[in-house]
Order: C-alpha cells, then sequence, then structure tokens
C-alpha cells in the first residue's frame, strides 16, 4: 500500500513554509483511509484536511495512484478524484469576478466622440474652406 504514496520529493519541505504538523496530519488521516477505506468518513476527513492545508493537489496524487495500482480501490479512488475536482471548481467559481461591461461602454463613447469630432473637422473644412 506504500505504493499508493506519492514521492517524498513532492512534499514541501520546511524551508518552504512547510506546516510539518500540518504534514504529520495529513499523512495519518491518509494511513486511516488505507485502514479504512470503505467507510466514507476518513475520506471526507482526509480531504476536508487537505483542503485546509492547501494541499488538494498530493491528495489527487494519492488517489491517483491507487486507482491505478489497486484495481480493486479503483472506483472509490476515481470517485474521490471527482469529488476534488468538484470542490476545486466550486472554489475556484466561488472566486470569480464577473466580467467588466464598462470598458465596452467607454469604448463606445470614445468612439462616438472621435466620430464626432472627424465630422466636425470635415464639416469645418466644407464650410469654410
Amino acid at each position: 500500500m506504500d505504493d499508493a504514496l506519492p514521492p517524498e520529493s513532492t512534499l514541501p519541505t520546511e524551508s518552504e513554509g512547510a506546516n510539518p504538523t500540518g504534514a504529520e496530519a495529513l499523512e495519518a488521516a491518509w494511513a486511516e483511509v488505507l485502514s479504512h477505506w470503505d467507510d466514507p468518513g476518513p475520506h471526507e476527513r482526509y480531504l476536508a484536511l487537505a483542503e485546509a492545508l492547501g494541499r488538494q493537489a498530493d491528495a489527487g496524487a494519492r488517489y491517483r495512484a491507487v486507482r491505478e495500482a489497486e484495481p480493486e480501490r479503483a472506483a472509490e479512488a476515481k470517485r474521490r478524484i471527482d469529488q476534488l475536482v468538484a470542490r476545486a471548481l466550486v472554489r475556484l467559481h466561488a472566486t470569480r469576478t464577473p466580467p467588466r461591461t464598462s470598458s465596452r461602454r467607454w469604448l463606445f463613447l470614445v468612439a462616438m466622440l472621435v466620430a464626432l469630432a472627424l465630422l466636425g473637422t470635415a464639416a469645418a473644412v466644407v464650410l469654410g474652406g
């Protein structure tokens, strides 16, 4: 089952700002997931902890490794990967800023002013010349 763990090189070091306590908690939560695979509780706690620590990518990598290495656990691993993706999309959608509509309005106003200035210049040349 250790095959399901990502290489330690993917885990941040203390110099990169890692929280050793958080990393240890994540390791313990993953061990709980592996030992109680059919129980949804450990999965939910692990995913919530990974999200709280900003380690969703590591969680996804672990579930992907299980999906690829253990066919009997592949369906549940895929479901948890889908859950990670769904959570990320919800978070992304929540932080999305609405599209700007005022820039088009300004562009229209500037274009109208330029057109009026050109018409005024043309009228001055025709009438004055």
